[in-house]
């Protein structure tokens, strides 16, 4: 059965193509857009297909339309449609108007932020600090590179940079720790999430010699900003020789005249070379020790003999003008040949007592060679042993060198240990010899591995 006229007339929602009914929504939701589409066609390209579909519909022949709009537009020919002639002049005119109308209703949807990219909440933990985003962004690393997130070494992204941004998802950061590394003048800046600080210093190609100290200890996990500190220890082994003074030992010769001395064996000093162990602490000498020792060359004490002979007394009674000679101080070399009394020892100044004679081998008990020789002047307190100082007096560590030991110091001249000075007990020996002014205690100095006699009294 034919149709009736208004029943073939051409259905406009068709016409149209579903375009205008959609814009005239206030809001076009995903699900709407997406509806029956793949995943990946979001609604710019839903609505991009339904314009292209509308125009193609508009300019395209009869042919392209469904049978009943062809039927309907063939009945139009030559008719009016809603008042206006489709045919002529004015219909050219009512065409003209529907396609710019389109073209208004295309604009407005294009620029209405309907085709604008699909937001996502997004929530970010850079380290412990959780941040609330919304982005457009379609990957994770276009989502860092737009907003100024970069990854230092060491940092760790847990989550690919090519994976894709889903709605609520979270994007974990964890930051390395910045640790710095001392070695002498050099500094080394590594980062690492976690670890001891042995790891810290494999992961800056460190490694440490046996002798090397580490500050804080290898095992001790790092924390952030901490300093590593390498001492570099080294060892060096170096040669001195030391000389060893020969002692001088006296005899007594009853064939040999009282007084006189006879050298029977010349003394010789040896010699001593020491190994010592030298280390080194980031190229400073911090200690030194003896390892071995050995002689080089011997020592050759030197041998004196001391006459005692006493030619008998003549029975022929002196002359009444001949006076019996007085006992020499000296011998025939001028060399002292009795100790001296306390009261010669205290007597004069320190001019005359540099100008005494030597004491001879026979009054010499030992030869001994002190570490330290000092000088000190007037404090205005007494001695040790409670008298107040003198020339001649000498402190001494009472321990090593008894109070009363009489001394000869060469250069200074007679002296006995009366005083204790602040070296009592020291590793090393010491005399301190009494001056009487500031001005000569400067000018005698320090005098180190001194040889000093010890008299026999």
């Amino acid at each position: 059965m034919r149709k009736k006229y208004k029943d073939s007339q051409p259905n406009r929602s068709a016409l149209f193509s579903g375009l205008l009914y959609t814009a005239k929504k206030t809001v076009i939701t995903e699900k709407e857009l997406n509806l029956g589409q793949p995943k990946k066609r979001n609604t710019a390209s839903l609505l991009w297909g339904k314009a292209t579909e509308f125009f193609k519909r508009m300019f395209q022949s009869p042919g392209g339309y469904t049978h009943a709009e062809r039927a309907g537009v063939k009945n139009m020919r030559g008719r009016k449609f809603y008042g206006f002639s489709l045919k002529g002049e004015e219909g050219f005119y009512v065409r003209v108007s529907a396609t710019a109308a389109a073209i208004v209703v295309a604009s407005l949807l294009l620029t209405s932020g309907i085709f604008a990219p699909t937001s996502m909440d997004i929530t970010v933990n850079d380290a412990g600090r959780v941040i609330a985003a919304t982005t457009t962004e379609e990957t994770v690393g276009a989502f860092l590179e737009k907003n100024g997130i970069t990854l230092n070494q060491g940092d760790v992204l847990e989550v690919s940079k090519e994976a894709e941004l889903t709605q609520g998802m979270e994007i974990i950061i964890k930051r390395a720790l910045p640790i710095t590394i001392l070695i002498g003048n050099e500094e080394i800046s590594v980062r690492m999430l976690a670890g001891t600080v042995q790891q810290a210093l494999d992961a800056a190609g460190i490694k440490l010699d046996e002798q090397d100290e580490v500050y804080p200890t290898v095992d001790t996990y790092i924390a952030s900003g901490i300093t590593i500190n390498i001492i570099e220890v080294t060892q060096e082994t170096v040669y001195e020789q030391e000389v060893i003074y020969f002692k001088e030992i006296t005899k007594s010769d009853s064939s040999l005249a009282k007084g006189k001395t006879k050298v029977v064996t010349a003394g010789e000093n040896g010699l001593q070379e020491n190994t010592i162990l030298v280390i080194y602490k980031n190229g400073v000498e911090i200690s030194r020790e003896t390892i071995a020792t050995e002689v080089i060359q011997e020592v050759v004490d030197q041998v004196t003999y001391v006459g005692t002979y006493v030619a008998p007394a003549e029975t022929t009674k002196p002359s009444q003008h001949e006076e019996e000679p007085e006992e020499p101080v000296t011998d025939d070399s001028g060399k002292l040949t009795s100790v001296p009394t306390l009261s010669e020892i205290h007597t004069g100044t320190l001019y005359e007592h540099k100008q005494a004679a030597e004491p001879a081998s026979s009054i010499i008990e030992k030869v001994v060679i002190i570490d330290h020789v000092t000088a000190y002047t007037w404090t205005g307190n007494p001695t040790a042993t409670g008298v107040y100082p003198r020339i001649g007096t000498i402190a001494a560590d009472p321990k090593r060198f008894p109070y009363g030991t009489k001394v000869y110091v060469p250069g200074y001249g007679y002296g006995c240990i009366e005083d204790t000075g602040a070296f009592r007990d020291a590793s090393y020996t010491q005399f301190d010899l009494y001056m009487d002014s500031e001005a000569e205690c400067v000018i005698w100095g320090r005098k180190r591995n001194y040889k000093i006699y010890i008299l026999s009294d």
